[in-house]
């Protein structure tokens, strides 16, 4: 007799029911997938200010995941059994056009029922990631012209590994919440523009997935 398989079993820290902005009743959510909890953060803070409503996040444990995990999120109850529309909002990385072919791939295989749209952080066609976005809309220039100064010193140093875009985001963090410097802590209304192009673009893009849901 074939024993049935059990559903896969994930760590904890994954958390991917955990991250939900319910929109109404009469229309099917959107499977938004980010790379982290940060991501999601800012990500969401960009949907409410937009009124984008009905989207479901959730994190893929950076870019590219774990089939088993994004399978799980795809096939979650929520959707009703019904493949849902993809959101993939993700760092373009050092080449925007390798990865937004990777992210067709990759979901023409694990969800090739669902309707896919594609954001590449920063602003879906530049190189970069999250943090670029973040600091691109940052408000305090006196602050963001210092963690330039800082990273152009730690860029210089032989042991420095860490990107350009995660020097700057850590100097200017440390003075404004030191413990807790992850973006998913920012206050996004008091620190970030809004109305920055960057930030403008990722609210249309939103409502497109929205409106094509």
């Amino acid at each position: 007799m074939t024993r049935a398989s059990s559903p896969p079993r994930f760590p904890a820290k994954w958390k991917f029911g955990s991250d939900v902005a319910r929109g109404d009743a009469d229309t099917s959510p959107i499977l938004a997938l980010c790379e982290h909890e940060d991501d999601i953060s800012l990500v969401r803070w960009v949907a409410n200010r937009a009124s984008v409503t009905g989207i479901e996040f959730r994190h893929i444990n950076g870019w590219p995941g774990i089939d088993d995990l994004l399978l799980a999120h795809i096939k979650d109850p929520v959707f009703g059994g019904h493949p849902p529309v993809i959101a993939a909002i993700v760092d373009g990385d050092t080449d925007p056009v390798e990865r937004r072919k990777q992210i067709g791939r990759r979901f023409k295989r694990l969800a090739p029922a669902s309707q896919l749209f594609v954001y590449l952080l920063p602003d879906n066609d530049g190189t970069g990631e999250l943090e670029d976005l973040f600091l691109a809309a940052c408000t305090d220039t006196a602050l963001l012209d210092c963690a330039d100064k800082y990273a152009d010193c730690v860029e210089q140093q032989p042991a420095n590994r860490a990107k350009r875009s995660k020097l700057r985001y850590q100097a200017y963090a440390a003075p404004r919440r030191f413990e807790r410097r992850a973006i998913q802590h920012s206050p996004f209304d008091s620190e970030l523009d809004y109305a920055h192009p960057h930030i403008q673009k990722l609210a249309a893009f939103l409502a497109q997935c929205r409106a094509g849901a």
